[in-house]
């Protein structure tokens, strides 16, 4: 289901990236002190690449503020960037060679490191858990283009590239434009020992196998990678086939594939020359995966058919889907929409600032940051903007501005709050100050219970559901503290818990056994008048 969002939240702008701000394929890679570092890129002039910065640089997102950093040794462009378990940054390959270096964040230096084994473009690097970095497909020239079907396996360690053999049928295809994601990145759950959720989910893509640069049909088929055994797995093929789709692992743990198409061919038409992807169908279609079942569910369509864009899942559970090319003229998106995984419906919220493609989402702790992109066939000044995400406490109007998605009181809260008995704002009311973001009773009802319908305070109890927490309903219809080391017996004959000490019980056994004796007698005396 497509809905439109009438009070969508407007991306900001951000502080100018300066030399990188109009390129695309770069990469933004979000660094352990939540600083965003962005690396390399092309600048595009009639769908040829024209231009590749030599620089890095690094946003503060507290301070708004980019600060170039020492370029690495080697020009990049169509490469892929991965943060390591340690925190560094591996940059390797691209369109402008096989070389790959190491960033340090702290030292804020450069180190090179074992080469890929040739020049490959547009592949999927992923970390794995064990810490090393499975890198697949791309496209590779000698002359002309071919996708490569090369598997490689970085060890962090030994800072070396392994070559696994052919992976045959089970990986059916070498391809470019497809996705590649790790089931399960909880590196730290030491209560999570199933091992399938280390497998990496590899779907979709195309591949180039004759000349002038023809793209082939994408395929719908999809493989796991088993990284203790390096074993790939054959699985339920997707319903629609498609390339330059996204997907993004949902916080339940299925992956949501999103829009891609048909590329026709790897540059303009009537060129030889490596260019920017021409297209045929592109699609609004959306399926998920659900690697437990080994099914697909189809998911709805996107307001707008799209390939090329990005994708990145928000705190709040919801993915956020923006830029891409729309149809087979090369039309660019500045539009982005969400989905809900819950309700499985796609909303629009506010368009970009400017169309993009080629650009990066990356969730920091404010928003979503796009970088950089091409406009059509030509490169243009793109300066970076941002999704807000605000944290709890922060000022907000409506639910989309919070990660949350609860603004409460004029408040982002940490739950919907929607009871007139609670509030979520600082503010004095009934006497009680609150934090904000905090939603927390301010009824002024205690010792009894605040009706959650109309606000009311109760005035006599029957049962403990009528009593504030922390106190329980007495045989009198009051609702009281309880006694400490004692049980109380509300009058519908429910115990009600009270708090634990390290003294003898036989107090409050005794106090039981003496509220059951009088009512045994009273019913006894009763039972005398009645005969």
């Amino acid at each position: 289901m497509a809905i439109c969002d009438a009070l969508a939240l407007a991306w900001e702008p951000l502080a100018a990236l300066t030399a990188l701000q109009d390129v695309g394929f770069h990469s933004a890679t979000k660094l352990d002190s939540g600083e965003l570092l962005v690396v390399g890129g092309a600048t595009v002039d009639m769908g040829l690449f024209n231009g590749f910065p030599h620089a890095a640089s690094e946003y503060d997102e507290e301070t708004n503020v980019w600060t170039p950093l020492d370029a690495p040794t080697h020009s990049y462009a169509l490469h892929t960037a991965t943060k390591l378990r340690d925190g560094r940054v591996l940059v390797a390959g691209g369109l402008l060679g096989s070389m790959a270096e190491l960033f340090d964040p702290v030292a804020k230096t450069w180190q090179a490191t074992d080469p890929l084994p040739r020049a490959i473009m547009s592949a999927t690097a992923t970390l794995l858990n064990d810490g090393r970095v499975l890198h697949v497909g791309g496209v590779y020239s000698t002359g002309t283009a071919f996708t490569a079907h090369e598997v490689l396996l970085y060890d962090v360690e030994q800072g070396t590239w392994e070559t696994l053999p052919d992976v045959g049928q089970d990986l059916p295809k070498s391809r470019f434009g497809h996705t590649a994601t790790l089931l399960d990145d909880d590196k730290d759950d030491e209560e999570d020992d199933n091992e399938a959720d280390d497998n990496v989910f590899v779907v979709g893509g195309a591949e180039i196998t004759g000349s002038n640069l023809l793209i082939d049909a994408p395929t719908k088929s999809a493989a796991l990678f088993d990284p203790v055994d390096e074993t790939w797995t054959a699985v339920t093929p997707m319903n629609i086939a498609r390339a330059f789709h996204t997907a993004t692992r949902l916080s339940d743990g299925r992956i949501l594939v999103a829009g891609g198409g048909v590329p026709k061919k790897l540059g303009p038409e009537g060129s030889s020359v490596i260019g920017i992807v021409t297209w045929g169908n592109v699609y609004s279609s959306a399926e998920i995966y659900d690697p437990v079942t080994n099914t697909w569910t189809l998911a709805g369509n996107m307001n707008e058919p799209r390939a090329e864009h990005q994708a990145v899942l928000l705190e709040n559970g919801r993915v956020l889907v923006a830029g891409g090319k729309r149809d087979s003229s090369g039309r660019m998106l500045a539009s982005a929409e969400i989905f809900d995984p819950v309700k499985m419906t796609w909303t629009t919220t506010s368009h970009m600032q400017t169309p993009r493609f080629g650009h990066s989402l990356a969730l920091l702790d404010r928003g979503v940051v796009a970088t950089g992109g091409i406009l059509a066939f030509s490169g243009i000044n793109r300066p970076p903007e941002r999704y807000p995400q605000a944290p709890d406490g922060t000022f907000c109007t409506f639910d989309d501005q919070c990660k949350s998605t609860h603004c409460v009181d004029g408040v982002c809260c940490d739950s919907a709050c929607s009871s007139p008995c609670l509030a979520c704002k600082k503010t004095e009311k009934n006497n009680k100050a609150l934090d904000d973001g905090i939603c927390e009773d301010v009824s002024g009802c205690t010792p009894f219970a605040c009706n959650v319908d109309n606000g009311l305070c109760g005035t006599s109890c029957a049962t403990i559901e009528e009593c504030a927490s922390g106190h329980v309903c007495d045989p009198t219809g009051t609702c009281i503290r309880p006694l400490e080391n004692a049980s109380i017996i509300d009058d519908s004959s429910c115990a009600a818990s009270l708090p634990q000490s390290n003294a003898p019980p036989w107090p409050g056994l005794t106090v039981v056994a003496c509220l059951f004796a009088w009512r045994r007698q009273r019913s006894a005396r009763k039972d005398q008048r009645k005969s």
